[in-house]
């Protein structure tokens, strides 16, 4: 059984990363598999909901592990939106997953 899961890793840099994590305590880093970037869009449909956009976290790159010192993690938070998943799993296969 894996002990990864999916999680917002919010970094010093600003920067909000989602990601299936791995915490490596004893080594002082975390693992990102297959990351993005979490953004906003300037689109709505309807006034006080804001709509959100995965892009590639690292743009010249497609290794699906990088990983990440903790000093440089402000926090974590697991992902339990529904919606977020699917969006995420979408971006995963078309991103990572295509030759």
């Amino acid at each position: 059984m894996s002990d990864k899961f999916l999680a917002v890793v919010k970094l010093k840099t600003g920067e909000e990363i989602i990601a299936k994590i791995k915490p490596s305590p004893e080594l002082d880093v975390i693992a990102l598999d297959c990351p993005a970037m979490v953004g906003h869009s300037n689109f709505t449909r309807k006034p006080g909901v804001s709509i959100i956009k995965i892009e590639p976290w690292i743009k010249t790159g497609r290794e699906q592990t990088y990983i990440v010192e903790m000093s440089n993690v402000i926090t974590t938070c697991e992902v339990s939106d529904e919606d977020v998943i699917k969006a995420y799993n979408r971006f995963v296969k078309a991103y990572y997953e295509t030759e």
